[in-house]
């Protein structure tokens, strides 16, 4: 069992498709499910990690990419509650959820935007919908998890006319963490959404396709907005811990279709880059920092330059931005 200070999101690497599983203190849920053909890694994630019944099993829509290996993880582990955004789908892997959603699950339970839950000492609220949308997409269970002083935002696939009854809606949006919409679809992730979410880290689950995705424009933005971009196709299942102050990041890919067993053996090892102390200088005009090598620091004036030492949090907390060219 987990420790009570301990939020562990694991973003599975299920290619084109989300899957997410969240553990605090013992207790576990999960968000999507990736595509049918995942079901047999779910399924022995699941196992790996010790998770015998969820707390929660949510459905953020009723694509075949995001229900489809949920019937796997139900029939392996019961869940005390199962939630999508509509109880009613068409394809064959909506009613394998749906039949296992009422096996092992008290059947499917509709969200409503404003309600929150607790996971062990995480709390979760859901946003959206706020309304129906004719686009599936626009009709998704998002999501945001706040644990200490960090939080996670999960946008399902949300496309613009959802960030923006959102972005209207004047809820709390900021957060730690931007599970990233749509595989990285340009039909998602605007500038004024991003700016509202104001992300540290944004994950992206995506695998080989057709689409483009994720595409270059809303790569830019996140990079412009300051969110460092991990990737589930560059870096295989991306396990994010939070301690409630900072996030750390792990990462591994599955060999051979088994589950690598021992922390030990991941690809790469993130620590939160808010942790070191760096010298800035900011633009007290503008309230934008810099490294000191920036070009944008030749051209300031001498009476808008302010020099800071200390870590990228707390400059960020004095209400102060990223340059877009240095990207400090």
């Amino acid at each position: 069992q987990k420790a009570q200070n301990t939020l562990e999101i694991h973003f599975l690497d299920v290619g084109e498709a989300d899957a997410m599983l969240i553990v605090c203190g013992g207790h576990a849920m999960m968000i999507d499910g990736g595509d049918p053909d995942d079901s047999r890694l779910i399924h022995a994630y699941l196992k790996e990690h010790g998770i015998s019944r969820f707390d929660y099993v949510f459905a953020t829509h009723t694509d075949a990419d995001h229900v489809g290996g949920l019937a796997a993880a139900l029939e392996y582990a019961p869940a005390d509650s199962v939630y999508c955004s509509s109880s009613e789908g068409r394809t064959r892997a909506f009613k394998s959820f749906k039949k296992y959603a009422e096996l092992n699950g008290n059947g499917i339970k509709i969200p409503e935007a404003g309600q929150s839950f607790l996971l062990g000492s995480a709390e979760f609220t859901v946003l959206a919908p706020l309304r129906a949308a004719e686009k599936d997409n626009n009709n998704s269970t998002v999501i945001r998890m706040v644990f200490g002083e960090t939080s996670f935002f999960f946008a399902g696939d949300m496309e613009r006319e959802e960030e923006n009854d959102l972005l209207a809606s004047l809820a709390e949006l900021t957060s730690t963490l931007l599970k990233v919409a749509h595989h990285g679809s340009s039909y998602s992730t605007s500038e004024s959404f991003i700016n509202a979410v104001s992300p540290r880290y944004a994950v992206i689950s995506v695998g080989e396709n057709d689409y483009g995705h994720p595409k270059e424009e809303v790569l830019e933005r996140l990079n412009k907005a300051g969110a460092r971009v991990l990737r589930t196709d560059e870096l295989g299942h991306i396990v994010c811990r939070s301690d409630g102050k900072s996030l750390t990041f792990e990462t591994h890919r599955s060999g051979g279709g088994t589950q690598r067993s021992q922390v030990e053996a991941t690809d790469s090892v993130f620590s939160p880059i808010e942790a070191e102390e760096r010298d800035y200088v900011l633009n007290k005009r503008t309230m934008i920092f810099h490294y000191p090598s920036c070009e944008n620091v030749e051209k300031m004036s001498e009476k808008n330059k302010e020099y800071f030492t200390g870590t990228r949090d707390e400059i960020i907390e004095r209400g102060c931005r990223p340059c877009g060219y240095c990207k400090p």
